[in-house]
């Protein structure tokens, strides 16, 4: 069982479709860029200033994209600080909401329908401190 759940995240986990996107924040610290959330290195972040606790960060895509699964992490060696989010796609010229959750922590993988775009809005919604975010990846799952 265990050798079958290990190959289906292989296979779930395989291609992560935000590599490419063209990110974009509300607030940046200066030393740190947008671009490291999808670096694909779990060891490189971004921050919002100190006083951003509602940052928005946007993924803009060259042609539209077909997901199902959206993974978040916070930079976890700065502590938790989402304490929630709002995710929207954009859907003929606007954006529309398509999850609403609390904490991100270590990671957090939302499991989504099938969602076509070329652009993806996060917003922290709440935050302890000035959200430190490491990864965002997008993944489309195989029907099983």
């Amino acid at each position: 069982m265990a050798l079958k759940t290990r190959r289906m995240r292989e296979v779930v986990f395989k291609k992560n479709l935000a590599l490419h996107a063209k990110v974009t924040a509300s607030s940046s610290r200066t030393q740190v860029k947008p671009a490291s959330l999808v670096d694909g290195d779990a060891g490189t972040y971004w921050a919002s200033t100190d006083s951003a606790l509602t940052p928005v960060i946007t993924l803009n895509f060259k042609k539209a994209l077909t997901f199902n699964r959206l993974l978040l992490q916070e930079y976890i060696a700065l502590g938790q600080r989402v304490k929630s989010f709002r995710v929207e796609v954009l859907d003929h010229g606007q954006f529309k909401e398509i999850a609403n959750e609390t904490t991100i922590g270590h990671k957090r993988i939302l499991l989504l329908p099938d969602t076509e775009t070329k652009g993806l809005r996060i917003t922290i919604t709440a935050a302890k401190a000035c959200p430190v975010l490491s990864e965002v990846q997008l993944f489309n799952a195989p029907k099983s």
